[in-house]
């Protein structure tokens, strides 16, 4: 879109404060990786940590391959882009209890293992409202050293799970000026 887009204005407020204030943080930690001191992020409530983009404007690759040693510390680690002003709570709490499912299939789950569970919306995988293990951010890390930039390519080599979503409007995002 070629523009900061936490701070497009939805409805009188920027795109990331509508997010932010529909997911809450009372059910769990919320982080805001992005943004730079040289242009800052919309303001939010002072329970939301926000982590500079460590390269920034070089994609969602390299977003993910920054958020590694954080990521360490958690089992699952819900990632949203900024740009989906309709998802809420609900729909956040129900992707981790899918996630969560998974535990329960027979299959052993380690946190380290490289695991995510991604959304299908719109006929397309929603790679950044998906659901990732403390070791996909390794994987992402390996590849954006290795000189990879694709999100495709992050996808080749991570197990994952596909989960339709009938609901579609939550995944709605805005890529351009006109689809909001």
């Amino acid at each position: 879109m070629g523009t900061d887009k936490t701070r497009l204005i939805l409805q009188g407020k920027p795109l990331l404060r509508h997010l932010v204030d529909r997911l809450g943080t009372e059910a769990w930690d919320l982080f805001v990786a992005g943004g730079s001191s040289d242009h800052g992020l919309p303001a939010l409530p002072s329970e939301v940590r926000v982590f500079p983009d460590p390269k920034p404007n070089q994609g969602p690759l390299a977003a993910f391959a920054g958020f590694r040693d954080f990521a360490a510390s958690y089992d699952r680690i819900l990632v949203l882009a900024c740009d989906l002003p309709f998802f809420q709570h609900t729909h956040a709490q129900a992707l981790l209890t899918q996630s969560q499912e998974d535990r329960t299939k027979g299959t052993p789950f380690f946190g380290s293992r490289a695991k995510a569970w991604i959304p299908v919306a719109e006929g397309r995988r929603q790679v950044l409202a998906g659901v990732y293990t403390s070791g996909a951010f390794l994987l992402a890390q390996e590849l954006f050293a290795k000189g990879e930039r694709k999100m495709q390519s992050f996808l080749d080599k991570i197990d994952f799970e596909l989960l339709p979503q009938e609901d579609e409007k939550p995944f709605q995002n805005w890529n351009r000026p006109g689809d909001l």
